[in-house]
């Protein structure tokens, strides 16, 4: 077992279990006993740090949300630079914390959040989905777009690029994210060059 941890720690430590075993295994591993067994501590020591399962969802939640809007929102004048940066931020993302992204596109988490929690992952959707079309629409406004595109299929694109993303991830298949994650800026390149006039 590991060394005694102050219960900040011991709540990320929880935190980042908990999204690994919903995201790789799903809800039906989601156990106390499983989460103590990832932690490193006895079940016994894992109620010390946190009431119940509710909690440990909740302090998932607030992780996933610390974790997505890190050092947000990307800033630069250009509006589709911005949206690049964003991209390419959730494509890195994947890498770092494969569990976070996959939890924030399937419904695992949703499912055992609580009316509360559904709300909060709700508006962190809101939030991204909001980013993506403010800078689209600033990009329209500028006349920066391509002339036949239209902001509806620039959105799927974007999302539709990251999903596919988290899928390969999931799916485990290793050489194209290899591939993505060294070329992750050659990812919104691409787009760039679809949407950009």
């Amino acid at each position: 077992m590991h060394e005694k941890q102050p219960t900040e720690v011991r709540k990320k430590q929880i935190a980042r279990a908990a999204q690994e075993i919903i995201a790789q295994q799903g809800l039906g591993k989601f156990t106390t006993s499983a989460i103590a067994r990832a932690v490193g501590i006895s079940e016994g020591a894992l109620f010390r740090h946190v009431k119940n399962k509710e909690e440990i969802i909740q302090l998932v939640i607030d992780e996933l949300e610390d974790t997505l809007f890190r050092d947000w929102p990307p800033q630069h004048p250009d509006p589709l630079k911005r949206l690049g940066m964003f991209v390419e931020s959730r494509i890195k993302l994947l890498a770092e914390a494969p569990a976070t992204m996959q939890l924030f596109f399937s419904d695992q988490l949703m499912q055992a959040a609580g009316p509360g929690g559904v709300e909060r992952i709700r508006e962190m959707e809101r939030r991204s989905m909001e980013f993506v079309m403010s800078c689209i629409s600033e990009a329209e406004q500028k006349d920066m777009l391509k002339k036949d595109i239209h902001i509806p299929h620039v959105l799927l694109m974007i999302f539709g690029s990251i999903m596919a993303a988290v899928s390969l991830q999931h799916h485990q298949n290793q050489a194209m994210m290899k591939a993505i994650q060294q070329e992750r800026q050659g990812l919104w390149q691409t787009l760039e060059t679809l949407i950009r006039r």
